[in-house]
């Protein structure tokens, strides 16, 4: 008999060089997609580390 687990996973993107206060419209449109279609279609949730 086999065992069934069920997971749990997030992304993390640890991104030091970019900075919180000056990311671009460009930057912040791409994280924007990447997050919700993650969610939507993984339901996986992302998380962006970066500087201040």
């Amino acid at each position: 008999m086999s065992k069934v687990y069920s997971t749990k996973m997030n992304v993390y993107i640890v991104q030091p060089g970019m900075s919180k206060s000056k990311a671009t419209d460009d930057q912040l449109e791409l994280l924007g997609v990447t997050k919700t279609w993650l969610l939507d279609m993984l339901g996986v949730k992302l998380y962006v580390i970066a500087s201040n």
